[in-house]
């Protein structure tokens, strides 16, 4: 009984061991004939011709290179830098003090080292405006509030697409040694210590309200001879809001 029992185990053992063999045969075979990616019944599709590969027309590289400049804007290499574009009711001092409603308006920081002595801004809008900004005299770490030299508006939808810039900096600023001011409103007395008398000073002026220059342009102002130890006194009328700065004395 117990040989018969063993006998019949290696039996049921090699059928096993041969039915594997042949699923492994089968399998092998059944994989060489399928290639990934086909479907049984379906043909293998051909290759695309050059006709039939997608074309980008210029259209669509124009399309695909259009954006919106996202603020704060880096210009200069990081000299300058746009903090905002905004609109607000004023009147403008880059404009001959004109009414504006919705008037365009930039802040702008001088991030530099150096003295700007002058850039040019536009910005072009989403609607085609070209918006026109100047800042003159412009010290080191500053900031001005600028605004549309034609005094145009901003539309309520319209975004910025383009900001286009072009500067140029002084190494240092342009303070004439000897020459003290101080200012008290819109008034600004200058006071000569330099030791010799001045046939002719040239001042610029802005108006600093809250920290910040109020208005891109400088005003320039002249005295003629100032002798030495003498004082005269500037009234800046620009300067209806906060108080007169001189940022250049030559």
């Amino acid at each position: 009984m117990r040989a018969k029992k063993r006998g019949a185990h290696k039996l049921g053992l090699a059928l096993l061991v041969l039915l594997c063999v042949l699923m492994l045969l089968l399998l092998s075979w059944g994989g060489a004939s399928y290639s990934p990616g086909e479907k049984t019944g379906e043909a293998s599709p051909g290759p695309v011709s050059a006709a039939e590969t997608p074309q980008v027309s210029p259209a669509n590289v124009q399309d695909k290179l259009r954006f919106n400049v996202e603020l704060p804007y880096d210009l200069e290499g990081g000299d300058l830098r746009i903090i905002s574009l905004f609109q607000t009711d004023a009147l403008n001092p880059d404009c001959d003090n004109a009414e504006g409603v919705d008037l365009a308006s930039v802040e702008l920081v001088n991030l530099s080292d150096k003295y700007l002595e002058e850039a040019r801004l536009t910005i072009v809008l989403s609607d085609d405006t070209a918006l026109e900004f100047l800042v003159q005299d412009l010290p080191a770490g500053m900031t001005v509030w600028a605004f549309e030299t034609g005094n145009q508006s901003i539309a309520d939808d319209a975004k910025c697409e383009t900001i286009d810039c072009a500067a140029q900096f002084l190494d240092a600023q342009p303070l004439m040694s000897g020459i003290s001011t101080e200012a008290n409103d819109a008034n600004l007395t200058v006071t000569n210590q330099t030791g010799a008398d001045i046939a002719v000073l040239t001042l610029r002026i802005h108006c600093l309200f809250e920290n910040v220059y109020f208005g891109g342009k400088s005003v320039e102002y002249t005295i003629d001879n100032l002798a030495n130890g003498a004082a005269a006194e500037i009234t800046a009328a620009e300067c209806f809001m906060g108080t007169a700065q001189a940022v250049s004395i030559r």
